[in-house]
């Protein structure tokens, strides 16, 4: 892990990127306590043609908090 940024901070901002993309998701597990706290693995839902443009939200948002 980093010393960049709380995990708070970046699953906040990677929520953000993802709600004003036009990458329709589902998180399917792990969202009962977020942002404030992770418990186990979050688990999204992307349908295969979006699946890039998501991974290229997700990769952007890691690399530029350090991760």
């Amino acid at each position: 892990m980093n010393n960049n940024g709380s995990m708070k901070s970046v699953l906040i901002e990677l929520f953000q990127r993802l709600n004003n993309s036009d990458i329709p998701y589902a998180v399917l597990r792990g969202y009962e306590e977020l942002p404030y706290q992770v418990s186990h693995d979050i688990d999204f839902c992307i349908v295969p043609e979006n699946l890039e443009d998501a991974l290229d939200v997700v990769a952007k948002v890691m690399n530029a908090n350090g991760y």
